[in-house]
Formats: C-alpha cells, structure tokens, sequence
C-alpha cells in the first residue's frame, strides 16, 4: 500500500524527488505507522471485550442476587435459598438488603 501511493505521487510530480531518493525510508516509516495503529486498535478491542465480558458477570451477579431478593419477599427462606439455589451467605446478605429482610 505504501509503495502504490509514493508511486502514485511520484507519477504525479508530488515531491518526486523526495520519494526517489527516500522511498524505503518512507515506507519503512508508513509501515511503522500502520503497524502501531494496528496494534492500538486490537489492544482497544481487546478491552473493549473485557469490559463487555466484566459488565455481563456484574449483570449476572446483580439478576441472581435480585432473584432470590424476590425469593425471600415471596415467603422463601435462607435454608430455601441455600439447599435449591446454592445460595452463598454472602448473596443471601445482600437478597436481604434488597427486599428489606434484613
């Protein structure tokens, strides 16, 4: 790619000279370039996927906590909620919190 536009510029009259004389400096600059722009917008995705993935464990934890919420403020209790749902203390703690069993 970089080679068609020195190419292309050259053909063109535009700094002609200049690209004769330093065509592979410049195309090792573009490539250089190229490359860290390349590299910059993988490690964005990349991130990206991480919050994605970190956001949809938070949302899990949140559903699961607000469903045994509902669990207790329907008449379950903690032994329900640990022997059928493998319900954690912790979890149960903040169920409790969130339909006002505490």
């Amino acid at each position: 790619m970089p080679r068609n536009a020195i190419d292309d510029c050259v053909s063109k009259g535009i700094l002609a000279e200049f690209f004769k004389r330093r065509r592979n400096e410049v195309t090792k600059v573009i490539m250089i370039d190229m490359t860290f722009e390349a590299r910059e917008k993988l490690i964005r995705e990349e991130e990206r996927a991480e919050g994605r993935e970190e956001g949809l464990e938070q949302g899990l934890e949140q559903g699961r906590i607000k469903a045994l919420a509902q669990m207790l403020s329907r008449g379950g209790t903690e032994e329900d909620l640990k022997r059928f749902h493998d319900a954690t203390d912790e979890e149960i703690v903040q169920a409790k919190a969130m339909s006002g069993k505490c």
